[in-house]
């Protein structure tokens, strides 16, 4: 008889190797998109996947699922729907996107999915396969070999985008509907980055106490 998987206990906090920071997404920006200047099908994908996990903050299991039917391209709004049968705990949602998302989806889809049904996966590999959860983990793998960020691994963008959506917006509820979080205890891990955040800009002015 099989064990029992244990679960994993929920993180309560988020250490600097949890999340990337805006220069660090940068650096990786530059070196994807200076490959991706070659034109070669998997540098194009690699781009195209790390910029879609870092702007949706989608699982890998929802990224892999994603098929022509839940893109704006198809039902013609600004959103990726994320249908029960993909998602995590079953809980259906809509991601919401920015214009230059909705673009860059959509220039993906006209060049390398054209014509493609509505069932059809978005993800493929080079053998013309839908991307299964190994392949995108090997992928991020090697972009965080290529650019010296060794811990980089896909959740990590999920934690990325929270963060930065959270730092914009200060709307705890709207990034746990847009995470897909069942508990608002879970989304609460963003709020302590900005925390501490806080806590050293108000040191920054300790110059001004004379002691």
């Amino acid at each position: 008889m099989k064990k029992r998987r244990k679960k994993r206990a929920p993180k309560t906090t988020l250490k600097s190797t949890d999340y990337l920071t805006v220069e660090q997404i940068c650096w990786i920006l530059q070196i994807l998109r200076n490959e991706a200047e070659g034109g070669t099908f998997r540098a194009l994908t690699n781009l195209f996947l790390f910029e879609l996990l870092l702007i949706t903050g989608l699982r890998c299991c929802e990224v892999v699922g994603l098929e022509m039917r839940d893109l704006p391209q198809f039902h013609g709004k600004d959103h990726i729907d994320i249908r029960w049968q993909v998602a995590k705990n079953s809980r259906a949602r809509r991601v919401m996107l920015g214009p230059k998302m909705v673009k860059e989806i959509g220039s993906f889809v006209d060049r390398f999915r054209p014509n493609s049904k509505r069932h059809c996966p978005l993800l493929i590999n080079e053998n013309g396969r839908r991307m299964r959860y190994w392949n995108v983990y090997s992928r991020i793998k090697s972009v965080a070999k290529k650019t010296g960020i060794e811990w980089l691994h896909p959740h990590a963008l999920r934690h990325t985008y929270c963060s930065l959506l959270y730092g914009r917006s200060k709307d705890i509820f709207f990034v746990q509907e847009q995470a897909g979080h069942v508990r608002p205890e879970t989304t609460k891990i963003y709020t302590h980055i900005h925390d501490t955040e806080r806590k050293m800009q108000v040191s920054g002015l300790d110059w001004l106490v004379t002691t």
